[in-house]
Order: C-alpha cells, then sequence, then structure tokens
C-alpha cells in the first residue's frame, strides 16, 4: 500500500492498490520506475557508508508492516560507498512470461503497481506460503540476516543430498495434480 523510509511516507503506486510479488530470485526490491529517485534519495545513502540509515517500512494491506534496516536494503560498492537495493520496474516489463516450444505458453504478468519482494525481505523475514488459501504469512527470521546467513552458509554441506531434486519433484507432483484435477 506504502512505503515509509524514516518519517517520509511515500504513495509509491499512485492512489492505487499495489500488488506484491515475493520472489526469491531477486537480489533486490523491485519498485515502479517512477518513484525510484524519489525513495533512494529518501535513504540518503549516495555518499555515506552503510553501517546507518533510516529504516524502511513496507505497510501491506491490512496494515501488516515488514520494516527492513539499512542492513537489508543496502549494499556497500566497491567505491566505500553504499547504493540501496532497488530495482526500477517498468511498466513493460511482465513477471512469470515462459515459452515452451510445441506448448501453449504465458505472457506472464504486468509489473504495474508491484512491489517486488525480494531477497532484503526475505532475509529478515520468515515465508509461509500457503497454496490452498492463497495467502503469504511473513514471521521476522530468528536470530538475524547475519546469523541466519552464517548458518547457512555453513551447514550447506550438511544438507541431504538431492535435496533441490525433491523440492522441485514436489513442485512439479503439485502442479501435475492440479492440473489433472482441474481435467476433471
Amino acid at each position: 500500500q506504502l512505503v515509509r523510509i524514516g518519517n517520509r511516507e511515500f504513495n509509491v503506486c499512485k492512489d492505487v492498490a499495489c500488488r506484491g510479488m515475493v520472489d526469491s530470485s531477486s537480489s533486490h526490491l523491485g519498485v515502479p520506475e517512477e518513484t525510484l529517485a524519489e525513495l533512494e534519495e529518501a535513504m540518503g545513502l549516495a555518499h555515506g557508508d552503510c553501517s546507518s540509515g533510516p529504516e524502511m517500512h513496507l505497510v501491506l494491506e491490512g496494515g501488516v508492516t515488514l520494516t527492513l534496516t539499512v542492513h537489508e536494503y543496502a549494499d556497500a560498492t566497491t567505491g566505500g560507498g553504499c547504493k540501496p537495493l532497488l530495482h526500477p520496474l517498468r511498466a513493460t516489463e511482465r513477471a512469470g512470461a515462459r515459452k515452451v516450444p510445441d506448448q501453449e505458453g504465458s505472457d506472464g504478468t504486468v509489473l504495474t503497481q508491484t512491489i517486488i519482494l525480494g531477497e532484503p525481505v526475505l532475509r529478515r523475514y520468515y515465508t509461509l506460503f500457503d497454496w490452498e488459501a492463497k495467502r503469504i504469512g511473513f514471521g521476522r527470521a530468528a536470530n538475524g540476516l547475519t546469523a541466519v546467513a552464517d548458518h547457512l552458509t555453513e551447514k550447506e554441506d550438511d544438507m541431504p543430498e538431492h535435496t533441490e531434486e525433491f523440492i522441485l519433484m514436489q513442485t512439479h507432483e503439485h502442479r501435475h495434480a492440479r492440473n489433472v484435477q482441474e481435467e476433471l
């Protein structure tokens, strides 16, 4: 619905309900292109470092607020500065477009009035997907960003063999079951 940085509020979708998309493959937060410069200016990070900055609050429908610190929404540059992890979403862009030879494809979803909740949100919040009810829940991740990232890095080799394949198979089986059910 709106973005608040420090004590400034931004109606990023111009009085129209925003659509939020959770995207684990996006390393940035996607925001409407026309609001990018204003949001970056409010963060005040152009010449600073990433050790301090205002909090960013993403106010969702129903008043749920996801709060990010400078440690989640910004990254250090090689020149010693700090850059916001924001990506401009253009009205011509689409998400989820796929083309498969000899099959019906999908044009995807137009990204106007959309905010992409990428890694900056997913590093700070545990995310629960309820496919049946078509809803998503967020809860603060335990131990904060750095501890979770360090833990995952240390434990990556301890993951059971073929974990990724299992997850992909479960996703495929769920989609196949849904498609069969729709055909009936």
